[in-house]
């Protein structure tokens, strides 16, 4: 079971003041019951509503619930999609915070970010290509495109000048890559991610449920060495803690990006200057394989329909609960 919208979740403690507004109506009705006692038995009165109060109260809170579960996105198990897909669409996503400058993978991180777009851009000449820069926000740098020229070109411009938002906000720059590929494309899909993993802001676990319902894989490549490195400023030397004075180290952050592995068809590769390149072109021409082989694959069924419709029929029995009378029911 998965949520598309977690953030729709937090409309449940709309039942708390719901609630409360049941319990101040039930006290009021019970009140002026009390005072037309003289036409009916009182306590056989009070019964009677309350059993009505109670129904109608549990239906109109299930509602509401099914109401808010519908609009999160709601989904569980599997079913299989046809596939029909021929050649390839890559988005790159490249981290441009400043960490990205560290010297720890030579020349910088963000110089191997620009060689593995260009060595993939090289060795899939056939495919097309989108290009994302990202740090605390993300930005289009190139639609998707068969020009490498023009990838060639902006490449040379990617760097922390790009962007003035600090952080890196891994949620968004993959909800920017999904939104990137071409609606209605029968193209193979995969999203490059190029980054650190340093400083991480928003929720990788907002963003799976997306990639899962939309079937793009990832493949998150983690460039840096655990050992770390500083982040040069130019001639002025390294960056410097505000406190202390000390030179900032900064180190690959492989954990969160293993969180995306959990991902139908998506992987992992760190590259620490020694390891990992050949791996990206492998995994790459593998999901064209397997694909092409199985012909279809599993993606998570929306019950966004199902919980609308148990939501109307309980706004159904809340409608009928409150409209019966007292005498039929006695």
């Amino acid at each position: 079971m998965s949520v598309l919208y977690p953030s729709t979740l937090w409309w449940f403690l709309i039942l708390i003041p719901l609630g409360i507004l049941q319990i101040v109506h039930l006290q009021r009705s019970r009140r002026n019951l009390e005072r037309i006692g003289g036409a009916w038995s009182a306590p056989e009165a009070n019964h009677v509503f309350f059993v009505k109060w109670l129904i109608s109260t549990v239906f109109l809170l299930l509602f509401v619930s099914g109401g808010i579960l519908s609009l999160s996105g709601l989904s569980w198990g599997d079913a299989p999609v046809e596939e029909d897909r021929s050649q390839l669409d890559l988005v790159f996503a490249v981290d441009v915070s400043r960490s990205m400058l560290s010297q720890d993978l030579p020349p910088s991180r963000m110089q191997v970010a620009r060689d593995i777009v260009r060595g993939l851009v090289q060795e899939f000449q056939s495919a097309r290509y989108a290009l994302l820069a990202f740090s605390g926000s993300p930005l289009s740098m190139i639609p998707m495109t068969e020009d490498g020229y023009a990838m060639e070109h902006v490449l040379s411009y990617l760097g922390p000048g790009l962007l003035s938002s600090p952080g890196t906000n891994i949620q968004t720059a993959l909800e920017a890559a999904v939104g990137a590929f071409p609606q209605g494309s029968n193209r193979h899909r995969v999203i490059i991610l190029l980054t650190d993993g340093e400083s991480l802001t928003g929720s990788l676990e907002a963003v799976v449920p997306r990639l899962e319902r939309s079937g793009i894989p990832v493949l998150a490549v983690a460039l840096g060495s655990v050992q770390g490195g500083t982040i040069p400023l130019g001639d002025s030397g390294p960056l410097l803690h505000p406190q202390t004075g000390e030179p900032v180290v900064t180190r690959v952050n492989t954990e969160a990006l293993k969180q995306l592995a959990g991902v139908s068809d998506s992987g992992f590769i760190h590259i620490d200057g020694t390891t990992g390149y050949a791996g990206m072109s492998e995994y790459i021409r593998g999901i064209e394989q397997t694909r092409n082989m199985e012909g279809f694959r599993l993606q998570r069924i929306s019950r966004h329909s199902l919980m609308m419709g148990v939501s109307l029929i309980f706004l159904l029995g809340y409608i009928l609960t409150v409209s019966l009378r007292f005498r039929r029911i006695l």
